[in-house]
C-alpha cells in the first residue's frame, strides 16, 4: 500500500487534477487510514517538487466498489523545512510579501512515531520562530495552525507591516529631572529604547555584545514607568532570548496609529491644564518653596473637580495619564503619572513611587509621588489628596508619617529619603503640633479659618484624662465670634489629630453655671472654687482646665 500511495501522491503533485485508482477490500475504515497516508505522502512530494510555490491537498474523495476518485486542490503556500535558518527564511518572506494572509507549510523531521509530547514541544518552537520572524521583519500578524503528523500548516492572518519612523512622534518634557537615571543598567540600550519609543518603533533588536539580561529589561521598564509619563502606552515589554541575553524587544502592544491619535487628544487636554495653571500664576521659570506649594494646591483643586477615582477597572487607560486627562477617571497610577507629567513640563522635580498602601484595612497596590522643595523630598499622594475628605493630610509629608500607611517597593532601586517637615501643609501654615508645650501657643492661633491641626509624634496620654483615654480624645470648638472651646470627639488611635468644629463660645469669666476654659493648676482651681458656690467638674489638658459649673 505504501508504494501505491507514493505513486498516487506523485500523480497528484505532477498532474494537479482529479486522480482515479482502484483498491481492493475497500471499507470505511481502510479509506480513512488511506487518506491519512496519502495526505502525508502528498506533503512529502510537495517538499520534493522543484516548484514549491503551491501546496496540494486532497479536498475530498468518493468511492464505489474498488474505484476511488480523489479531488485535489492547490493552495499558494511557502514550503519550509525546519532548520536553524527558518526564522530568517520567514523574515524574508514577510518583508517581500504584499499579501494580508500567508500560508506556510513547515516540515519537521523525525525518525520515530510522533507523540503528543513531541507535538507540544514543536508547537512551542513554532511560537518562538514565528514571533522572532515578526520582530525581525517589523511585521505584526496573528496565526493559526493545523498539525498533521510531522508537518505544521501555519496560516498568518492580518499581516501588517509596521512603519519604521525616523520622526519624533512623542515629545519628551524638556524640563524633566528623570530622577532614576542613575539606576539605568545599560545606558546604550536604554537610549536605544527611548529613541525608538519616541519614534513609535514597536520592535527593536539588541546587540548580543551588550549582554542585556531580562533583569536589566525589567529594571529599564520600571524606570520608564516612574520617570517617563510621556510613554503612557508602555505597560509590558516582550523579549526574545538568545545565548542567555535579550536580542529582540517588543516595546509596546498598542497599534502605533492609535497611539498617535490618542496622544494628540491627550496633549490637548494637558495644554488645557497648563493654561489653567498659567492663569492662576503658578507656572514659573524658577520656583520659590512658596510657589511650589501654590502650584501643588492649584493642581489638586483642579483634579478634585475634574477627575474621579475609578474603584476597579481592567482598562489600561485608567492606569496612565491618558485616563486622568482624557477619560477623566483613573486609579492611583493614573493620578500619579498625570501629576508627574505636568510637573515635568513645568520644571518641578517629581518622581513616582510604586508600592502598597492601606486605606481600608488591607494593603493594596498603590502609586504616589515625591516632590523636591529646597533640595529635600516630600511625599505627596495626589490620589488621596483629591479623593478623600481631608486633602491636606497627605500633602508634603515625611517618611515617618507616610509609612504608617504606605509601603514603597524597594526591589528595583532605593527609595529617596523624606525626613523633613518644613513644607508639610500643617507645618508650613503653623498648624503642626510637635511638642506638648506648643499646645499652649496653638490656643491663640486657632481662629484664622483653619479647621484642622495635626499632632506629630505625640501620644494622646499627654492630653487625656486617663479614665477617658480609651473612648475619647479632645478637640477645640470656636464660633463665628472666634471664641474657643474644648469639646470631646471620637478618638482615632493612629491619627492623633485635633478636630475643630463651629460651636458655642467659651466663657472666660466665671459669672454663673456653664463650661469654662482656664489656664491654671489644680491648686489654683481649688482656691478658686472656695470663692464660688457652685458644684464643679473639671478635666485637665496640659496647662488648661475645662471646668463645668452647676447649681
Amino acid at each position: 500500500m505504501q508504494k501505491s500511495c507514493e505513486d498516487i501522491a506523485k500523480i497528484i503533485v505532477e498532474t494537479k487534477k482529479v486522480v482515479n485508482f482502484k483498491m481492493d477490500n475497500v471499507t470505511k475504515e481502510s479509506i480513512s487510514k488511506l487518506m491519512q497516508i496519502l495526505e502525508q505522502n502528498v506533503m512529502n512530494q510537495c517538499f520534493q517538487a522543484v516548484n514549491n510555490d503551491y501546496f496540494f491537498r486532497i479536498a475530498g474523495y468518493q468511492y464505489s466498489g474498488t474505484n476511488i476518485s480523489l479531488k485535489c486542490s492547490s493552495v499558494k503556500a511557502h514550503l519550509l523545512k525546519y532548520n536553524p535558518e527558518i526564522v530568517d527564511q520567514i523574515q524574508k518572506l514577510l518583508k517581500q510579501s504584499d499579501m494580508q494572509n500567508m500560508l506556510l507549510i513547515v516540515q519537521f523531521f523525525v525518525l520515530t512515531e510522533v507523540t503528543q509530547a513531541m507535538q507540544q514541544n514543536w508547537l512551542k518552537q513554532v511560537d518562538v520562530f514565528i514571533n522572532d520572524a515578526q520582530v525581525k521583519s517589523n511585521v505584526s500578524a496573528n496565526y493559526t495552525y493545523i498539525w498533521t503528523k510531522n508537518v505544521v500548516q501555519l496560516e498568518l492572518i492580518d499581516i501588517k507591516k509596521l512603519v519604521v519612523n525616523n520622526k519624533i512622534l512623542i515629545e519628551l518634557s524638556k524640563r524633566a529631572s528623570r530622577y532614576h537615571s542613575k539606576y539605568i543598567p545599560n545606558k546604550t540600550v536604554f537610549d536605544q529604547i527611548i529613541n525608538n519609543l519616541q519614534k513609535l518603533n514597536q520592535n527593536i533588536q539588541i546587540e548580543l555584545s551588550q549582554k542585556f539580561t531580562q533583569d536589566d529589561l525589567q529594571k529599564t521598564l520600571r524606570i520608564i514607568q516612574v520617570d517617563y509619563p510621556e510613554f503612557w502606552f508602555v505597560f509590558n515589554m516582550n523579549d526574545q532570548i538568545k545565548d542567555g541575553f535579550v536580542c529582540d524587544i517588543e516595546l509596546f502592544q498598542e497599534d502605533f496609529q492609535k497611539i498617535i491619535q490618542q496622544n494628540t487628544i491627550m496633549m490637548k487636554e494637558v495644554e488645557k491644564v497648563e493654561k489653567y495653571l498659567q492663569d492662576k500664576g503658578v507656572i514659573k521659570e524658577q520656583y520659590t518653596p512658596e510657589q511650589i506649594i501654590a502650584f501643588e494646591h492649584q493642581y489638586l483643586d483642579l483634579m478634585s473637580e475634574s477627575t474621579i477615582y475609578q474603584e476597579s477597572t481592567n482598562s489600561r487607560a485608567a492606569h496612565n495619564a491618558f485616563g486622568c486627562f482624557v477619560e477623566k477617571k483613573c486609579v492611583c497610577q493614573g493620578y500619579t503619572a498625570a501629576f508627574q507629567l505636568i510637573c515635568d513640563r513645568a520644571g518641578l522635580k517629581v518622581l513616582s513611587i510604586f508600592g502598597d498602601a492601606n486605606s481600608n484595612g488591607n494593603y493594596e497596590h498603590h502609586v504616589w509621588n515625591m516632590i523636591e522643595i529646597e533640595e529635600a523630598y516630600y511625599h505627596i499622594d495626589v490620589t488621596w489628596c483629591t479623593t478623600k475628605s481631608n486633602q491636606h493630610k497627605w500633602f508634603n509629608v515625611n517618611d515617618d508619617y507616610c509609612y504608617k500607611t504606605h509601603k514603597p517597593n524597594r526591589s528595583f532601586f532605593p527609595v529617596q529619603v523624606c525626613n523633613h517637615t518644613k513644607y508639610n501643609y500643617y507645618s508650613f501654615n503653623n498648624r503642626l503640633v510637635s511638642e506638648e508645650g506648643q499646645f499652649e501657643n496653638i490656643i491663640g492661633k486657632l481662629a484664622n479659618g483653619e479647621h484642622q491641626i495635626f499632632f506629630q509624634n505625640i501620644s494622646p496620654e499627654k492630653y487625656f484624662n486617663q479614665q477617658n483615654y480609651n473612648d475619647f480624645y479632645f478637640g477645640l470648638q470656636y464660633d463665628s465670634k472666634k471664641n474657643i472651646e474644648l469639646s470631646d470627639v471620637t478618638y482615632e488611635e493612629d491619627i492623633v489629630k485635633f478636630k475643630i468644629n463651629f460651636g458655642e463660645p467659651i466663657k472666660t469669666e466665671i459669672n454663673g453655671p456653664g463650661e469654662y476654659l482656664l489656664k491654671l493648676s489644680i491648686e489654683e482651681l481649688k482656691k478658686l472654687m472656695e470663692t464660688i458656690h457652685f458644684r464643679y467638674q473639671y478635666m485637665s489638658y496640659g496647662k488648661y482646665m475645662k471646668i463645668t459649673l452647676s447649681k
